[in-house]
């Protein structure tokens, strides 16, 4: 199972490099492409955190996920999202530009067939600039154009004085990740959960 899952995260890495640039120099690592583009579970607190949810699910709710990057997923685990890079990951999450320099850390995890059906991310955000970044980023969610129509549901929720946590997907996935959230963290505040509009 192990591998056959890291061959489709192979896959779905490939599908999402397809248009790079060619490699002008050979590999100098011996390992293998897919070890290659694997990342380990994330660390930071955001990551922490989204593990912490994911790991109140009973077995039978869950459903394969990959987290992080997309050109350097983790397998099954939410994962980190590279700082140094946001160009790669902001317009996925639907963050609002205007505040891109208010966001610390960050992590993802989403479904391994489709972000519409489920998608999670927490971001760490600077204490002072948390309430109007999260009114911008439910609207910037809300107006989104989405290439594929808009998921079902979504969930907006503050942790603690700092940590934002956006979900979207389907109504199962996101009652599911909400009823989680709540009891893994009891006095989170559950900003926004709300349809899409067609």
């Amino acid at each position: 199972m192990k591998i056959a899952l890291k061959l489709i995260l192979f896959f779905l890495c490939l599908l999402c490099t397809g248009c790079a640039p060619a490699q002008t120099q050979p590999p100098t690592s011996s390992t293998s492409p897919v070890s290659q583009r694997i990342s380990p579970p994330g660390k930071t607190n955001c990551a922490l955190l989204l593990r912490e949810i994911w790991n109140q699910y009973d077995p039978q709710e869950q459903f394969s996920v990959y987290g992080g990057m997309q050109q350097r997923p983790v397998p099954e685990a939410p994962g980190d999202l590279d700082m140094e890079e946001p160009v790669l990951w902001f317009s996925q999450y639907c963050l609002p530009a205007a505040h891109q320099q208010h966001i610390l850390q960050g992590a993802s995890l989403q479904h391994l067939l489709s972000g519409n059906l489920f998608t999670a991310a927490a971001f760490q955000v600077e204490a002072d600039a948390l309430p109007a970044f999260a009114r911008d980023w439910r609207a910037e969610l809300l107006g989104s154009h989405w290439v594929n129509g808009p998921p079902q549901r979504l969930l907006l929720a503050q942790v603690n004085q700092e940590y934002l946590v956006m979900a979207f997907g389907s109504r199962r996935h996101i009652k599911s990740f909400q009823r989680m959230l709540l009891y893994t963290y009891p006095s989170a505040q559950i900003l926004c959960c709300e349809p899409f509009s067609l």
